[in-house]
């Protein structure tokens, strides 16, 4: 079949994620002993954070290796020919060269097939990354460059602090997704907002480690919210003037009455189920207040800087909507709570956890999803969750993720074990000719992991036997 006859054939309507693997470590440092290390009050990290566990890396594995390993998976599990890959994009902020991209890395696991005509690279802008290479995977398959074959987006990343009370926020990942047309979760990209500004609530100018204003962080997290939430609710009311314009004039042209289906709503009583970038599990609960203050928001009336930092109007907005986070957010941090912050990952860390929770129970409902990556760029937007037959199938997706089969299945590793590696990650930075010692816990069978980085910084990756 020709490129030009399997477009033909599969229409590019309904385009989103056809599937998804999330790949964390085997090891794990639990919060509750964290907090006994570090001397602090019982609960501030599972309490405060939210967080029972924080995965991380040992020195051998890194960005590149829990990309590999989370592709090589998506692709096996759901029996994808590499051929039939034609744009690969990866979102991280976390890359190990300022030139050479992730992207071209995974190039490694195309070369025995032979496809190399794979366009995209990376994006970068913290933990927004995953979604602007999703928005790109997504308007190219809707687009006339579309050559019939599929994409997959890449969001990994590796969240690292210094000693201090942003440690315990820590956490990594990757997520790969297969995009293309008749997904299970179609973007509705009809209805999308954004919100972009100049910032300097966390950046990384130099050295391993973010530079955090912590205050200013909340609170541009939840202004980016609140902002792209209004955007979201006028552009849909604005379309949905336009279509009872357009129904209007059809009714008067054919001289009766012609019923449109109107547009989505987006308000969060209307929204079966929300996504929320959460670093901390906790992040997402003191978000959903805001659209929930919304639901049929006047652009001219966000919240003002005060009631960001307002801790009595936070504690009040965080009991008057709990019922509705337990409902509609919940659902989504399970692995927020188990594996910590994976940054541009950790959106659709979200929704993986969501489809592994619910399943084909979320077919015919629309989730509303907000990414915020610091400094600032944020978006919202719809997912509209559908049946489909065969391996694309939500119940397929959420049986073949086993999160928490596999969760469970991790080793705990003591806290004074972590921050040794932590330290060793330390002293390895920006290094080169050293080969990573053995991982604190055995890599599992298929885990791609760093074999070197020699005296010309170049990297080379190996893979544990598969089992």
């Amino acid at each position: 079949m020709t490129t030009q006859d399997s477009r033909a054939a599969c229409p590019a309507d309904h385009v989103g994620i056809l599937a998804l693997e999330v790949y964390f470590p085997a090891q794990y440092v639990d919060q509750a002993a964290l907090e006994v290390f570090d001397g602090v009050s019982h609960g501030k990290y599972t309490v405060g954070l939210g967080q029972a566990a924080m995965a991380f890396c040992s020195e051998q594995e890194d960005v590149v290796s829990m990309s590999m390993t989370a592709v090589q998976r998506l692709l096996e599990k759901y029996d994808i020919d590499p051929r039939s890959i034609g744009r690969l994009e990866v979102g991280t902020e976390s890359a190990v060269d300022r030139s050479k991209s992730v992207k071209t890395f995974l190039m490694a696991l195309f070369e025995e097939s032979g496809n190399h005509d794979i366009e995209g690279v990376d994006s970068i802008n913290a933990c927004y990354g995953g979604t602007a290479a999703l928005f790109n995977a997504v308007n190219w398959v809707e687009s006339r460059a579309w050559d019939g074959r599929l994409a997959i987006v890449v969001a990994s990343d590796i969240a690292m602090y210094s000693a201090g009370p942003a440690r315990p926020s820590g956490g990594c990942g990757a997520v790969a997704m297969l995009v293309g047309p008749n997904a299970p979760l179609a973007l509705e990209r009809q209805v999308s907002a954004s919100y972009m500004e100049n910032a300097y609530d966390f950046y990384k100018p130099c050295g391993l480690y973010p530079l955090i204003d912590g205050r200013r962080s909340v609170m541009c997290y939840l202004m980016a919210l609140d902002k792209c939430y209004a955007t979201l609710c006028r552009k849909h009311r604005q379309q949905h003037v336009h279509s009872a314009a357009a129904s209007a004039v059809r009714t008067a042209d054919n001289g009766h009455a012609h019923r449109e289906r109107e547009p989505a709503g987006t308000d969060s009583q209307s929204a079966q189920g929300s996504v929320l970038h959460s670093g901390p599990s906790m992040q997402s609960s003191k978000g959903m207040p805001h659209p929930l203050s919304h639901c049929t928001p006047d652009p001219g009336g966000i919240f003002s800087e005060e009631s960001y930092t307002d801790r009595e109007l936070e504690k009040a907005a965080l009991q008057a909507s709990a019922a509705v986070f337990e409902q509609k957010v919940a659902p989504s941090t399970l692995l927020a709570t188990q594996c910590g912050n994976l940054y541009t990952g950790s959106l659709y860390a979200g929704l993986a956890s969501l489809v592994n929770a619910k399943g084909s129970q979320l077919a015919g409902r629309r989730i509303l999803m907000f990414s915020y990556g610091s400094g600032i760029a944020a978006g919202m937007f719809i997912i509209r969750a559908r049946e489909v037959p065969g391996k694309f199938g939500l119940a397929n997706i959420q049986a073949k993720g086993d999160l928490e089969a596999r969760l469970a299945a991790r080793t705990s590793v003591q806290p004074a074990q972590f921050v040794s590696t932590l330290h060793t990650l330390e002293q390895r930075y920006s290094t080169c000719g050293y080969q990573p010692a053995a991982s604190p816990t055995p890599l599992l069978p298929g885990t791609y992991f760093l074999r070197a980085v020699d005296d010309q910084y170049r990297r080379s990756y190996g893979m544990m036997p598969p089992a």
